[in-house]
């Protein structure tokens, strides 16, 4: 068995990554970035501009640093809204059982009736463009799969010995769901956050694409979006440079899990 490559190089980039994100969340890159500057439209990188400029003759390089803050900000509230909203119910469902356990796993089934892009894209525009209410569809669009993971790791534990003396001890449920099956959640916990982060970006991306997004806040969909009525006219350096921003954000993002079975 061949032995994995080290990631070093994934947690490097990762911080890159949220270093820039945080440098824009305290005002300290691309304050001004979002501004058109007239006679700077569409310019190819160079000296004065390393990634060259977009249509409005925006730096692309500084849009692609406010992208990422877009990016962690969605990538961050959307996770936790899936991951929180979607353990709560399934321990809930799991420990209760009957009644309310059918009646989640009926809104479950339900849920996943709709393809889950088409849902994020209905309660997108309900709610409207903005980062939050982007990050709030994505979130509520992808809380099934915790839920279930959530009720079937409770299923398997509710008779466990320790929840009988909880039992004995006289211990509410809602106590024994918070307090004792709560904390047997959270490795589960925080390997859907990692997973559901990467996949709230790319969703997010495919949001602002096609309009629905983050409104006027730079983001790489819409960065791609815009770019890609630019192609024809050889401007393709905008598409470019947020599609391997994109990739690199998800390279480095990517579970050791993943990379040590690609390289079993």
């Amino acid at each position: 068995m061949k032995r994995p490559p080290p990631c070093g190089w994934r947690m490097l980039l990762l911080a890159v990554y949220a270093l820039c994100a945080l440098a824009v969340w305290l005002g300290w890159l691309a304050g001004d970035s979002n501004l058109p500057q007239a006679g700077l439209e569409s310019m190819a990188p160079s000296a004065d501009a390393l990634l060259g400029t977009d249509h409005l003759g925006r730096d692309v390089l500084s849009l692609l640093i406010q992208g990422t803050r877009t990016a962690f900000t969605i990538g961050v509230l959307a996770a936790l809204i899936a991951i929180a909203g979607g353990a709560t119910l399934g321990a809930i469902g799991g420990y209760a059982g009957r009644r309310l356990d059918s009646a989640l796993l009926w809104l479950a089934g339900a849920f996943t009736a709709v393809p889950g892009i088409v849902l994020v894209l209905i309660v997108a525009f309900a709610l409207g463009a903005g980062v939050f209410q982007t990050a709030i569809a994505i979130g509520i669009g992808g809380w099934v799969g915790t839920y279930r993971l959530a009720r079937a790791e409770v299923m398997r534990l509710r008779n466990q010995a320790f929840i009988e003396a909880a039992k004995l001890a006289g211990c509410s449920s809602w106590r024994i769901v918070w307090h004792h099956l709560g904390p047997n959640l959270m490795p589960l916990c925080r390997t859907q956050f990692s997973l559901y982060f990467v996949y709230a970006i790319k969703v997010e991306v495919v949001v602002s694409f096609l309009g629905l997004g983050t409104g006027a806040l730079p983001s790489w969909g819409s960065i791609i979006a815009h770019a890609g009525t630019d192609l024809p006219n050889g401007v393709w350096w905008p598409m470019t440079a947020a599609t391997i921003a994109l990739a690199g954000l998800v390279l480095a993002l990517q579970s050791d899990a993943a990379v040590n079975g690609d390289h079993a």
